[in-house]
C-alpha cells in the first residue's frame, strides 16, 4: 500500500487505496512566546536515535467518550482532502475498540513529580477530547523510540504523545529540531496523523485516521505553567495538539484553542475548549457515526 505525504490543508488525492500522511502545512505547530533558552551552548543534533527497548502494551487508564458536548457559536476548521473531486474529512473511527494511547515524558528535563504532574494534564486533555467529541481513549505504558519523521508510524499504538528535548543529545527528532524557530518563537509542538480511505455508515466517502503522533518540546513546555488555568499555560498547547490529532485545523479566531497565532495573543479566560472549537470536535466524533475499513473503490 503507498504511503503518500500530505503537507498541505488540502490534498487532492487520487481515487486509491492509498494512505495519506498528514502534517498542517505551517499549521499544527504550537508557537509560544519567544522565551530565552537556559543554556547557550549549541548542541548539535545527531541523528542517531536513543533506541528504548519496548515493553508489552498494558492497560492503565481508560476514558469514556459518553458526554458530548455540542456548542451554537463560535469558529472552527476541519482538516479535509478532496478525493476524486469531493471534500472528505479526515476522523478517528467512534466504534469499536478504544483509541489506545501514550504518553512519554523520559525526555522532560525536570524532577519526577513535575514529570508526573505533565502526565497528569495530559490525561486530563484526553478527557477533555473525549467529553468533546465521544470518542474513547486507552491508554497504554509503552516506551518507543524517538518518533521521527521517517519512524513514527511504526508501533502498536494508535496516539503518541512524546515530550522531547532538542537542546539534548539523541533525545531530538527530525520533529522538532534544535534550530526550528519562527518570528513568533520556537515550535513547542507538532502533531502528524496517518489516514486510510474508508466510508460512513450511509456509504459516503471518509478518511479513517489511523494513527497519530504529538511531539512537545519539553525544553519548551517546562518553562510554562503547568495546568488549565488563564494562559498562557501548558494545558493550552496540549488541547491544541490534541485538537489537531483528532482532525481540527488551526482557525483566525483567538477567542479559539485552535487559535493559530502565540498563545500570550489567545484571549479565551482559560486553556479549555471554546464554542467553535466544540462545534468543530462534535463534527470529527461519536455523533457522526461509524466508519468502515472499506476503501474508495
Amino acid at each position: 500500500m503507498n504511503r503518500t505525504p500530505c503537507d498541505n490543508a488540502n490534498f487532492a488525492g487520487a481515487d486509491t487505496d492509498s494512505m495519506v500522511l498528514h502534517r498542517n502545512a505551517d499549521a499544527d505547530e504550537r508557537v509560544l512566546p519567544p522565551v530565552p533558552l537556559s543554556s547557550k551552548i549549541a548542541i548539535p543534533v545527531i541523528a542517531t536515535l536513543l533506541l528504548m527497548v519496548a515493553s508489552d502494551l498494558s492497560p492503565a487508564h481508560a476514558t469514556g467518550g459518553e458526554k458530548v458536548s455540542v456548542a451554537t457559536t463560535g469558529t472552527y476548521r476541519l482538516n479535509v482532502t478532496t478525493v476524486a473531486g469531493r471534500t472528505v474529512t479526515a476522523r478517528w473511527n467512534p466504534c469499536g475498540k478504544a483509541i489506545s494511547y501514550s504518553i512519554d515524558s523520559r525526555f522532560l528535563h525536570t524532577t519526577t513529580p513535575k514529570r508526573r504532574t505533565a502526565r497528569t494534564d495530559v490525561r486530563k486533555g484526553i478527557r477533555e477530547l473525549a467529553s468533546a467529541t465521544g470518542l474513547r481513549f486507552r491508554e497504554v505504558r509503552r516506551k518507543d523510540v524517538v518518533p521521527t519523521r521517517k519512524n513514527w508510524t511504526s508501533g502498536k499504538v494508535d496516539l503518541r504523545i512524546v515530550f522531547m528535548s532538542p537542546s539534548h543529545k539523541n533525545q531530538a527528532s527530525s520533529f522538532l529540531p534544535k534550530n526550528e524557530v519562527t518570528g513568533a518563537g520556537r515550535y513547542a509542538g507538532f502533531t502528524r496523523w496517518m489516514s486510510v480511505p474508508s466510508r460512513t455508515h450511509t456509504g459516503d466517502r471518509a478518511l479513517r485516521i489511523s494513527k497519530a503522533v504529538i511531539a512537545i518540546d519539553g525544553d519548551q513546555y517546562r518553562k510554562y505553567p503547568g495546568g488549565y488555568g488563564p494562559g498562557p499555560v501548558t494545558g493550552d498547547l496540549l488541547l491544541h495538539e490534541l485538537g489537531h490529532s483528532v482532525g481540527l485545523d488551526h482557525v483566525n479566531d483567538s477567542n479559539e484553542i485552535m487559535y493559530g497565532g502565540r498563545i500570550s495573543n489567545a484571549t479565551y479566560p482559560i486553556a479549555a475548549y471554546q464554542a467553535g472549537d466544540l462545534n468543530g470536535l462534535s463534527l470529527l466524533g461519536r455523533q457522526q457515526g461509524c466508519l468502515t475499513r472499506h476503501n474508495h473503490k
